[in-house]
């Protein structure tokens, strides 16, 4: 049973240390346009839910909630 779950650690490690190969070698100057222009979309359409979903009631609950919680702030709410 352990022997099964070592292989799949492994398999896991494996794929993450592909996956993480692959993006530290990738250049911005080898992505297809129509990638890039994909991505650019993706990325304004994600800016504009944010801002519009920050006015709402509940994302005023959720911050609310976060601050309340405590802690050091070590990273930004949006949307």
């Amino acid at each position: 049973m352990f022997e099964n779950s070592n292989l799949k650690e492994a398999k896991m490690e494996s794929y993450s240390a592909g996956i993480a190969d692959f993006v530290t070698k990738l250049r911005f100057k080898d992505l297809p346009g129509e990638v890039v222009e994909k991505c650019k979309m993706h990325l304004l359409d994600t800016l504009g839910i944010s801002l519009k979903a920050s006015a709402m009631g509940f994302s005023r609950m959720i911050y609310q909630f976060v601050e309340e919680q405590g802690g050091r702030p070590q990273c930004s709410l949006i949307g």
